[in-house]
Formats: structure tokens, C-alpha cells, sequence
């Protein structure tokens, strides 16, 4: 009993873990992508020159608990128009206009998480790409909260599993343990019939071939 319930608990937990981080993920990224969709619906075309105003509630979306640095940057191409240098934009062929695109990288030796949205201006040829990243504190604090929740409920699980396992057993054998004693307590010349009533289902063949 010991051996499925350990696997049925690891099969758990791994599923667990996957749900975590998947669900961590997609609320994060969700935040993460609106800023960069923020600053990118910002941007303009005058003079030639590409102009964006930075709202300040666009970066601010993203503050949290755990303090997580935010950097942006804006590309024409391959030419740095404002934000953070040697954050270097994704591929070209990750790109995809009006979408928002994720990827992890590090910057400034730290991992982070970037979120990118192209777009297309009248009058510039190249796509201009508009880029948020985040460092991965208050996702990885927040997994981690998750998931000691996990195995706290999968330790109470197997523990109230381990204490109701025997009661069922006992409760399951109930009808054997009688039809055992009753057995015991005949005389070698009692060829009464054996009852059949409260005989599970799967031994009344058996006991109407004993009793014949």
C-alpha cells in the first residue's frame, strides 16, 4: 500500500510543480507583456524620427514586494533608440507584428524574464521592437510559496490515507471475519447452510458450492 501511494504522491507532485510554474508564469507574463504593449502604443512618427513617451505607470505595473529590477529598451532594427544597452532584441524570426513575444535571457548577470512587442510604423522600414524585462524574484518567491503549500496538502493527504486505509480494510473484511467465526463456533455435525446475505458478492459462489 506504502509503494502506490509514494508514486501516486510523486505523480502528484510533478504535476503539481508543472501547474505551479505554468500558472506563476502565464499571470506574470501577463503583467510583463501589458507594459511592454503600454509603451509600445506610445510611439510615434515625427519628423522622421521615432518618439515614444514613456507613462510612468507602464513600468510601474510591474513593482512588487520582492523589489525586481525593470529594464526596457526600444529598437529600430538593429539601432538603439532609448532604454537599456546590451539587451540585445530577440530574432527576427521570433518576431511577429501586433504580438506580444517571452523569452528568458540574463542581463546584467542576473536571469531575467523579456517581453517583446513589435510593431510597424508608416514611413520606418525596419519593425520597431519595444522590449520589458524583469528579474525573477517575486516569480520564483511565489512558485516557492506554491509549492511548500503542495507538499504540505500532499503530506496531509497521505496521512489522512495512511489513518482511513486500515479502517476501510477492517470495514471491507467485516463480513469475512464473521462468516469466519460463525464457522468456528458449529459442530462438525452441523450441516446447516451457510448464510449468503452479507457475503460479498465475489464469494457466494464459493459458499453455495460449500454448502451443497
Amino acid at each position: 500500500t506504502a509503494l502506490p501511494m509514494a508514486g501516486l504522491a510523486l505523480v502528484l507532485g510533478v504535476g503539481g510543480a508543472l501547474a505551479i510554474h505554468s500558472i506563476v508564469e502565464a499571470v506574470n507574463d501577463r503583467l510583463l507583456g501589458a507594459s511592454a504593449r503600454s509603451v509600445a502604443e506610445t510611439l510615434e512618427v515625427e519628423d522622421g524620427d521615432i518618439t515614444l513617451d514613456l507613462p510612468p505607470w507602464a513600468l510601474g505595473m510591474l513593482e512588487n514586494s520582492a523589489r525586481d529590477n525593470i529594464y526596457y529598451n526600444v529598437y529600430d532594427g538593429d539601432r538603439l533608440i532609448t532604454g537599456y544597452p546590451n539587451l540585445p532584441p530577440p530574432p527576427r524570426s521570433a518576431l511577429a507584428d501586433q504580438r506580444t513575444t517571452f523569452r528568458y535571457g540574463h542581463y546584467r548577470g542576473q536571469p531575467v524574464r523579456i517581453a517583446a512587442e513589435a510593431r510597424r510604423l508608416p514611413r520606418v522600414k525596419e519593425l520597431v521592437v519595444v522590449q520589458v524585462a524583469e528579474t525573477l524574484e517575486a516569480r520564483t518567491a511565489l512558485s516557492r510559496r506554491m509549492l511548500i503549500q503542495l507538499v504540505l496538502l500532499e503530506v496531509a493527504l497521505l496521512g489522512l490515507a495512511a489513518f482511513l486505509i486500515p479502517i476501510g480494510v477492517r470495514w471491507g473484511i467485516a463480513p469475512l471475519t464473521r462468516l469466519r467465526r460463525g464457522m468456528d463456533a458449529r459442530s462438525a455435525a452441523d450441516f446447516t447452510p451457510l448464510p449468503l446475505a452479507d457475503v460479498p458478492r465475489e464469494l457466494r459462489d464459493l459458499l453455495t458450492a460449500f454448502n451443497s
